[in-house]
């Protein structure tokens, strides 16, 4: 007798049971051991620094107050009783951050790009078309023995 020649009834229980032996005969493999955790958050930069910026105008001395949520970075500078707001990001050591200046009417954007080391900072500053210069800063000693 042929398999062709077997009646459904007993062709499908046949087949049905080669499936399952052929499943339960393959062994399954273990799962995939779980990925190792990084820790990819960054040092803090938030509290207030003095932030001194050395343009082709001269040298300037202010306190930045910043606040880092993750990679985000809000904050503002403190200049002459002035608030002026302060948008960047944290990356690793790396920090960027943006403000709009008025300056006798007209907005001037100045971009911050940089590197920090615990209670330290420096890079450089791009002064919108006006040119660019140097800044660093350091942490106030308040925000430092938090």
């Amino acid at each position: 007798m042929s398999l062709r020649r077997l009646p459904l009834r007993i062709w499908l229980p046949l087949l049905f049971s080669c499936v399952v032996a052929g499943c339960a005969s393959r062994p399954i493999p273990p799962p995939a051991p779980p990925a190792p955790v990084v820790d990819r958050s960054s040092p803090s930069v938030s509290g207030t620094w003095v932030l001194t910026v050395e343009s082709p105008m001269g040298r300037d001395d202010v306190d930045a107050r910043f606040a880092q949520h993750g990679h985000r970075l809000t904050g503002a500078l403190l200049n002459a009783g002035e608030e002026v707001p302060i948008e960047g990001t944290v990356e690793g050591e790396r920090i960027r951050f943006a403000m709009n200046l008025d300056v006798r009417g007209q907005l001037l954007r100045l971009d911050y790009d940089g590197s920090f080391d615990g209670d330290n900072m420096s890079g450089t500053v791009q002064f919108g078309s006006l040119g660019t210069g140097k800044f660093t800063a350091t942490r106030k000693q308040a925000d430092a023995a938090q």
